[in-house]
């Protein structure tokens, strides 16, 4: 469909911003990823994107001034959240992803309370191994909601590593321990890239 969609812009050479918005739903990612930048890892998770501006400007067949112009329009009708990773890339975050992209209102209600009764086991079992305060649950069951059913599997099994393995005066609280998906890092853990030689390695944005 993205191939698609960039022909199209290619042989009529323009690209609306409905036209760009459904380029955009369709190169965000599926699923949470982390992949090597600079040597550095960085999580990018559902609904997210580190693509730079110039190759964003490449897809809608546009300069990058406008296409910088309809990230901007699209930030302000709230569509979209650009935020800065702190390693010289923005990330763009699509609002209500799994709405846009047609996941069910009752699909999203089952998934949320099965996320729900799952982050209760995660809690307690985190805060007995790493004998941390139990402190900011809501930011915690946030970050819980965003992560997959296989990710959610993964973010408890790897507790016990994790404490195992971090020294225990950085252990990290709950919410920062999903958020920046620590559990991946650990061995035994199954892990996801994005190689370089993919549009995600030209922070220009």
């Amino acid at each position: 469909m993205v191939e698609m969609q960039m022909k199209v812009n290619r042989q009529s050479k323009e690209c609306n911003d409905l036209s760009a918005f459904v380029i955009l739903l369709m190169k965000v990612n599926h699923t949470n990823r982390v992949f090597d930048y600079k040597g550095e890892e960085i999580l990018c998770k559902r609904g997210e994107s580190v693509i730079s501006l110039k190759n964003w400007a490449k897809m809608f067949n546009w300069t990058i001034g406008r296409t910088r112009r309809f990230f901007d329009r699209m930030e302000r009708l709230e569509l979209i959240e650009v935020t800065p990773t702190g390693k010289g890339l923005n990330r763009i975050r699509v609002i209500d992803y799994d709405e846009l992209t047609c996941r069910g209102k009752n699909e999203r209600e089952n998934l949320l309370k099965s996320a729900e009764e799952e982050f209760e086991l995660f809690w307690e079992l985190y805060h007995e191994m790493t004998e941390k305060p139990k402190q900011e649950r809501k930011a915690a069951l946030k970050e819980w909601k965003i992560l997959t059913a296989e990710e959610r599997r993964m973010a408890i099994v790897g507790i016990e590593n994790y404490a195992n393995t971090e020294d225990k005066r950085y252990y990290r609280k709950a919410h920062s321990y999903l958020r920046d998906g620590s559990y991946l890092n650990e061995e035994g853990v199954e892990m996801n890239f994005y190689f370089k030689g993919t549009n995600h390695y030209e922070p220009e944005f």
